[in-house]
């Protein structure tokens, strides 16, 4: 295949892949539906993030993955799989770590924050259920990183100028926050750039998803850690 052809190719599977993830999350209130039948709205709960967590990882990662390979399409390097400048993944997870922990002991304390996160919504946290969430959010946001800025930024390298590929990933970045509200969308626009950039400048995806990873996970520790209705019980499996 051409370079254009790996790029149309690439995001035909991203846009198969969302339209999937998508469907899943609007119907979210229907599956915890039937889950609560059966287990109860709070288990139903903890099984549907776990469900949508794992379908993300499969849906972004694991079959775009397979069918680039089944294509002959797969090169670490260039999809930015290959971690091959460790230092420097190091260095930019570093600087905007340190950002995106500052900003969530700003702001992820506020109720506006912690009425939506973490999206488990129980009160009683044991150290297993606190391990379940972290595993969930570390694999789906392996998928999410590989899917945005590992095979769809990479495509996009040799067809298009940097400043059009970066403006097309955030856009669609920001369209995938969709079901998240206005504020995540506006704030999706200037992350993506720095994830886009990060990625550009490392040569993969992985500083990207280190990042993400802590935006993420220091959100929802900070929010447990400010709703009155929450506690993590660390002497409890």
């Amino acid at each position: 295949m051409t370079v254009l052809q790996t790029f149309i190719t690439v995001y035909a599977l991203f846009f198969i892949a969302f339209a999937f993830y998508f469907w899943l999350l609007y119907s979210r209130q229907k599956v915890e539906n039937k889950l609560s039948i059966k287990y109860g709205f709070s288990k139903a709960n903890i099984l549907y993030v776990g469900l949508e967590k794992f379908a993300g990882f499969v849906l972004m990662l694991i079959l775009p993955l397979f069918a680039l390979q089944i294509m002959g399409l797969y090169e670490p390097e260039a999809l930015g799989v290959a971690f091959i400048y460790p230092q420097k993944i190091a260095l930019w997870w570093g600087i905007f770590g340190a950002i995106v922990l500052t900003v969530n002991i700003i702001r992820a304390g506020k109720p506006a924050n912690y009425n939506l996160y973490p999206q488990i919504r129980t009160g009683a946290w044991p150290v297993s259920l606190l391990g379940y969430y972290i595993f969930g959010w570390a694999i789906y946001l392996l998928g999410y990183e590989f899917l945005f800025r590992g095979i769809l930024f990479f495509a996009g390298i040799e067809i298009l100028p940097l400043w059009l590929n970066i403006t097309i990933n955030c856009i669609l970045y920001a369209v995938a926050h969709l079901p998240k509200g206005r504020l995540e969308i506006i704030a999706s626009l200037p992350f993506g750039v720095v994830l886009c950039l990060v990625s550009y400048y490392t040569g993969s995806f992985w500083a990207a998803w280190l990042i993400h990873l802590t935006l993420a996970l220091s959100n929802s520790m900070v929010a447990i850690y400010a709703n009155p209705q929450m506690k993590i019980d660390w002497k409890k499996f």
